[in-house]
């Protein structure tokens, strides 16, 4: 599924974003030429599928290659959630390109069951032409600091990447984040 939004940040100026909820970057990109306009593409958590850091590092896997040369057709921001693994660690990430170039790989920071992931790296606040852009990864939404800290780091727009969405915890926790900080959530 494939829908879009037209949003106004606080300078006024307006951006187009596009969230894909159903599908692959690569299935995505088949078609990217009938779509163009973006600022941000945004696909959900398992917009990567699972990727692994060993086989990208070898050249046996494009998977980063293939969602940097998607930002570098739409000449856009594009970001995408997946499951990444290192030499036997799993993680729940997302991936945040520009124009063909990486900008970087954010980890979930928090686990909350016994799913076997572990929790990575801190927070960071994205520097891109659109908007400095926070990300999230799955549950991070629901620690309130999380957002606090995007914020404080001067996030024009927060955006969170979900697997799968079973409740309407989510979107509670996008609205009250958002008005308690004053930043607009984006939740894939």
């Amino acid at each position: 599924m494939l829908f879009n939004i037209i949003y106004k940040k606080a300078g006024g100026s307006i951006l187009k974003i596009c969230f894909v909820t159903e599908g692959t970057v690569k299935d995505f990109a088949r078609g990217a030429e009938f779509f163009s306009g973006a600022d941000i593409v945004i696909f959900n958590a398992e917009g990567m599928g699972l990727v692994s850091y060993g086989k990208e590092l070898t050249g046996e896997t494009e998977s980063f290659q293939e969602i940097a040369a998607l930002s570098k057709k739409l000449n856009c921001v594009v970001i995408a959630g997946c499951d990444t693994e290192t030499y036997g660690i799993m993680r729940r990430s997302a991936v945040i390109c520009e124009k063909g170039k990486i900008l970087g790989v954010s980890d979930m920071a928090h686990t909350i069951d016994e799913s076997g992931y572990a929790s990575g790296g801190g927070f960071r606040v994205y520097e891109t032409e659109p908007a400095k852009i926070g990300l999230l990864v799955q549950e991070d939404l629901y620690f309130p600091e999380a957002l606090r800290v995007l914020t404080l780091c001067d996030a024009d727009i927060i955006i969170n990447v979900f697997k799968e969405v079973k409740n309407h915890i989510p979107a509670l926790m996008a609205r009250s984040g958002a008005f308690a900080n004053g930043v607009d959530v984006l939740t894939c």
